[in-house]
């Protein structure tokens, strides 16, 4: 009988269940995604090795289990030391009690396993680099064949042609790459906490409870566009791809549920952020009904006192303190839960890393070439495992969009997708709605991974001259996170001088979406079905950005989910015309791109990857305007 030779498996977002009825903290993380170049560079040490025994155990606080595995090396593949190496995570059963985390990925002992570790020496929340980005498992394969599969969110090594990898091809594939990226000079980036971002004072003995919680601070609905009534309507095709996002089951899954309303200790109105965190909120009680609510506000947080605290910007100091564990270097905030004897959620605490430059400015937050991380999308996030919702692709493969992801940064955008309302209905409160979204947008299945592939729609050139034709290319995504159908869809395309900004923008054109959409779907349709546009002789000449604007039929109860602007990459530069084109047509070019940036890794294990091609319109060339810190 012919041997089964071992399969690769990505012992990725994975997460340890409660069995008992016990008392159950848990932690679950926002982090930021890797691409494999910095998944190396960020690692002390990349080993193989087999897990030859694990010992859980309660920290020195008595408020969390943790689990030292011991590793037998095998190889050392960068880095060096002796001896066993002993790996501490947060996790583990004790009894009949036990700590879950989303940071930890549990190993199986006697498994073998490839390994990236940001530096195991310090006690960091969890030492795999990216946390669950950073393990892969060796398991032996029924069918005889081998594949990688990538998950939690990073763009690490995956098979889009379901390609048979061996477990030692891979490990070759593995010491190239590291070897290349190695050779080339780099600089680690220096995460020093800002003192000037603030955080509550760290008392777990602070018990006291506002017997009144009072519903958040709803933000104002933002400046649009007035409706606009073109010379004609243009006509639309069908969407290329049509989802529902309605549950079939346990589609969503919980950490447990929170008995509601759930109080926040909310940011206080000295701080800058406040009341943005209320804002997020809010954004849950539209779709979820009365579940999110404040007190206080009180000085103290302290994960064990019985109260739902937003900590603010805790230092290392405060959390080796609390948890004996410091920040990692990739993470952007976490969520401490608690459980009470029946599973639910009695205690939920969230804290943001100060390492990280937060705004409140959000078209810098979505931005690639920036530093600074949307502090509203971030909240956003947290709180939904503040009331229990895990990510996504712990538990399914996942082909459409939602505030849990981890998506790229381009598309952190402080929005509730259609099945972030889904879920939170699914849970708590069936609150009906009228709503439409749309995404400058699309999100794919990538194959090899649980997690969503992001896809941008732009322009079809960066350059355009006054009185040419301008195309599109990419997708678009209509959703709708309400209840009701919608009918009578209609895009608007504008040109805006800034993105997420209605200030100066021009009206191009409007087309008509055919069809009914029915609740909880999604449809992605092709850039080609809004037209070409022709500019006009007098556009003022410089830089645009394309905006769509989404109609439909009824009073949208979510309006500023209703218009979506391009990536920062896909503007289109409009320069004056020139006599060098007869009647005043534009050449587009159409560019071919990658679904994601090609990564050095894709180049090393061409044996494993090989991405799927999709036009792109150009990015810019220009360089990148200067990171701005914000504080606010």
């Amino acid at each position: 009988m012919k041997p089964v030779p071992s399969t690769l498996r990505a012992t990725l977002g994975i997460v340890l269940f409660a069995t008992t009825a016990t008392a159950t903290p848990t932690a679950t993380a926002h982090m930021r995604p890797l691409n494999p170049e910095e998944l190396v560079r960020w690692s002390n040490l990349i080993v193989v090795g087999v897990v030859v025994n694990a010992a859980p155990a309660w920290n020195a606080a008595g408020n969390l289990i943790e689990t030292e595995y011991a590793i037998e090396v095998l190889e050392w593949i960068k880095g060096e030391s002796e001896g066993v190496l002993l790996l501490s995570m947060p996790g583990g059963t004790v009894g009949e009690v036990t700590v879950e985390t989303c940071l930890t990925v549990p190993l199986e002992v006697g498994a073998r396993y490839l390994l990236f570790l940001e530096d195991p020496s310090q006690p960091l929340l969890s030492p795999l680099t990216g946390a669950a980005q950073g393990a892969f498992q060796e398991v032996l394969g029924e069918d005889g064949v081998t594949t990688i599969v990538a998950g939690a969110g990073g763009s690490l090594p995956s098979s889009t042609t379901a390609a048979e990898v061996p477990f030692e091809d891979f490990l070759a594939g593995v010491r190239t790459f590291v070897e290349q990226v190695e050779a080339t000079p780099w600089t680690r980036p220096r995460r020093e906490e800002d003192p000037a971002l603030p955080a509550r004072d760290f008392d777990p003995n602070d018990r006291e409870l506002d017997p009144a919680p009072r519903l958040p601070a709803a933000e104002e609905a933002a400046k649009t566009a007035a409706p606009q009534a073109g010379p004609s309507t243009e006509y639309g095709a069908e969407p290329v791809r049509r989802a529902s996002l309605r549950r079939p089951g346990l589609k969503f899954r919980w950490e447990g549920l929170a008995d509601t309303p759930i109080g926040w200790n909310a940011i206080p109105s000295g701080w800058i952020w406040y009341p943005h965190d209320q804002y997020q909120m809010s954004k849950w009680n539209a779709y979820g009904g009365g579940v999110h609510y404040i007190i206080g506000p009180y000085s103290k947080w302290g994960f064990g006192n019985g109260r739902f605290d937003i900590a603010g910007f805790p230092p290392n100091s405060q959390m080796l303190n609390q948890f004996g564990r410091k920040w990692g270097s990739n993470e952007l905030g976490v969520t401490f839960s608690y459980k009470n004897l029946l599973g639910d959620i009695s205690e939920a605490d969230i804290a943001l890393n100060p390492a990280f430059q937060w705004t409140l400015d959000e078209e810098q937050g979505a931005r690639g070439d920036t530093t600074t991380w949307s502090f509203q999308q971030t909240m956003l996030h947290e709180l939904g495992h503040g009331h229990g919702l895990k990510h996504p692709w712990e538990y399914q493969n996942v082909s459409f969009d939602s505030v849990m992801n981890y998506s790229p940064k381009n598309y952190r955008l402080a929005t509730l997708t259609a099945d972030d309302a889904e879920a939170i209905r699914d849970a708590y409160y069936y609150l009906g709605s009228h709503d439409g979204m749309i995404s400058a947008f699309s999100v794919i299945d990538l194959p090899g991974t649980k997690s969503a592939g992001y896809e941008p729609f732009g322009p079809a050139a960066p350059v355009v001259e006054q009185g040419a034709t301008l195309s599109f290319l990419g997708e678009f995504t209509v959703q709708t996170p309400g209840t009701d159908h919608l009918s009578s869809m209609t895009v608007e395309v504008h040109l805006c001088p800034k993105r997420m900004d209605w200030t100066g923008c021009t009206y191009a054109k409007t087309v008509q979406l055919p069809g009914i959409m029915p609740p909880f779907t999604s449809w992605t349709y092709e850039a080609a079905t809004l037209g070409n546009y022709a500019v006009p002789s007098n556009l003022p000449t410089g830089v645009y950005y394309i905006a769509l604007k989404l109609d439909a039929s009824g009073n949208d109860e979510v309006p500023a989910n209703n218009a979506s602007w391009v990536n920062f990459d896909q503007e289109v530069t409009v320069l004056p015309k020139t006599g060098g084109n007869p009647g005043g047509g534009c050449s587009i070019t159409t560019l071919d791109h990658s679904a994601g940036p090609a990564t050095a890794l894709a180049a090393a294990l061409a044996l494993l990857l090989q991405r799927r091609a999709r036009p792109r319109a150009k990015p810019n060339s220009s360089p990148p305007p200067p990171a701005r810190s914000q504080k606010a």
